[in-house]
């Protein structure tokens, strides 16, 4: 029924929120009195359910001595990479890491960071009410000013040398540092890939953009064409195009391909760099 709904939407925001000990709390006392009016099946469901969110708690780290909720930014950079590791504390408990990737910004370091803190936080992201960062930023007040205004409540952003906060800077510092690590070595991974192709294709430069268009129709009925791209060795989802063949009403590849390429090439359409290497699959 609807409550029924509603108490399982509400024990699934406290999980996610990382109020884990909470809600097992919770849900043992709510079992304690399934079991007091012997409804067994319902205290069963209950310590099962326990059971598999106490093996969740197990898993999750306790970073604090003081249970409560924050967020810390560790940074690391290179010449053309910069890396912003995000830590997830709930409850003093660590929940959740995630890895952003910039290329070539010529932001400063404290830019960075301040412009990362508004564009992650404005997309209704569950904010804390504190914000640890691995170092100092200008218009700290104005950014507090914007984080209370999207939660409702204040919010402090925080830099420590010594103590607890200072250990998680180094924690999410060290997480920067060595997915910086990760994402240097699968560049220079894919630019050797990039550089054997070229070599063994006798190419006059690096593929850096790969094009691959290919036809596709079932009896000539509905006949299409997708186009895959490849930017320095990864795939450019965002760049994907499927084209409904206009012009060709018969089960005929040439035909199809040659009205594809000329909508893909057309000087009078805004189209992104032409590609270094173009396959044709048809």
């Amino acid at each position: 029924d609807g409550q029924e709904y509603h108490t399982i939407i509400q024990e699934v925001i406290q999980f996610l929120k990382g109020r884990t000990p909470d809600l097992i709390k919770k849900i043992r006392s709510e079992m304690m009195a399934a079991a007091k009016i012997q409804d067994f099946e319902k205290a069963a469901m209950l310590r099962n359910k326990m059971f598999a969110l106490q093996k969740t708690l197990e898993k999750q780290i306790s970073v604090t001595t003081d249970f409560k909720d924050r967020d810390i930014i560790g940074f690391a950079r290179s010449s053309l990479n910069t890396v912003l590791t995000l830590l997830h504390v709930r409850g003093g408990f660590l929940v959740g890491m995630r890895h952003f990737h910039f290329f070539e910004t010529l932001d400063s370091e404290p830019e960075t960071i301040a412009a990362f803190i508004r564009q992650y936080y404005a997309e209704n992201h569950f904010i804390p009410p504190e914000i640890i960062i691995p170092l100092p930023i200008q218009d700290q007040d104005l950014i507090e000013g914007w984080l209370k205004n999207r939660s409702s409540a204040r919010v402090r952003t925080r830099w420590a040398q010594k103590g607890e906060k200072a250990k998680l800077i180094q924690m999410a510092n060290h997480n920067a540092h060595n997915e910086l690590t990760n994402v240097i070595k699968a560049m220079a991974h894919r630019k050797e890939l990039l550089l054997r192709l070229q070599r063994r294709l006798r190419l006059k430069r690096i593929p850096h953009r790969i094009e691959c268009l290919d036809n596709s129709n079932l009896v000539g009925s509905e006949p299409v064409a997708g186009l895959v791209v490849y930017e320095k060795g990864k795939p450019a989802k965002s760049e994907y195009r499927k084209y409904r063949v206009k012009t060709v009403t018969t089960p005929d590849d040439y035909a199809t391909m040659a009205e594809i390429l000329k909508r893909r090439f057309d000087k009078k359409t805004v189209h992104p760099a032409y590609p270094d290497f173009l396959i044709l699959d048809g």
